[in-house]
């Protein structure tokens, strides 16, 4: 796992320098490692750096979805996914080599009631396996824990613990409707109809073929395997 908040930054010297060496000593090791990472959205604006990546060894990448709403997006400043076909963005990633592990969040005030409906319907249309789903919390330091503490919303500090159903504000929906909302989710995702749902329509995107570096058709196998249980 190459550790970066978002790999593809600066995508000049991604393209010219950092790629071009990955790609020479991999082909010269003879492809040792399957090699994972984060980037932002609109690395499916950019086929030559997808190219490039798959080429080099990438099979898998980690994009920071966080919610189809467009009013939460705002909120959160996440700019690069907004006024965009999210869905079509994944779908094209997925195209080139890449399976697309997707972060979600539920809990902005701008969420509406309507919010776990569309988290739901956004993951299983674009075939994203591994989704994973967490509940808002304000961090120390962030402008988000700022406003939270002017407002006098704030609760307590962050566990720590991205498993045990806290956050550390009072929301602007009812709390237990939001927690109820996010379990309902992981539920219905982590179904086995709804995985595996999800597994197949991934697979008729995913071209294994793009991967030079057989991380792609590593990544095909496993997953196909599965579905043979469908």
């Amino acid at each position: 796992f190459i550790v970066d908040d978002n790999f593809i930054g600066n995508k000049r010297k991604l393209k010219v320098e950092i790629l071009p060496a990955i790609i020479e000593w991999m082909k010269e090791k003879k492809y040792p490692f399957a090699l994972f990472t984060e980037a932002s959205i609109n690395l499916a604006d950019d086929e030559k750096l997808m190219r490039l990546m798959v080429e080099a060894g990438f099979g898998r990448v980690f994009v920071g979805i966080e919610t189809p709403n467009e009013e939460s997006l705002a909120e959160c400043n996440k700019f690069t996914n907004r006024n965009r076909d999210l869905v079509a963005s994944v779908k094209k990633i997925q195209n080139y080599g890449l399976e697309v592990q997707g972060g979600f969040i539920v809990g902005f005030d701008s969420d509406p009631l309507s919010i776990f409906k569309s988290q739901i319907s956004f993951i299983q249309r674009s075939g994203i396996v591994t989704a994973m789903v967490g509940l808002l919390n304000a961090p120390r330091g962030t402008k988000l824990y700022q406003r939270l503490k002017e407002e006098n919303r704030l609760l307590k500090d962050m566990s720590g613990d991205n498993t045990d159903f806290s956050i550390n504000f009072i929301p602007k929906m009812n709390y237990e409707t939001l927690i109820n909302g996010y379990k309902h989710i992981l539920n219905t995702i982590y179904s086995p109809k709804q995985y595996y749902e999800r597994v197949k329509i991934f697979l008729k995107e995913f071209n294994p073929q793009k991967n030079k570096g057989g991380a792609g058709c590593i990544i095909h196998s496993q997953l196909a395997e599965q579905c043979i249980y469908c």
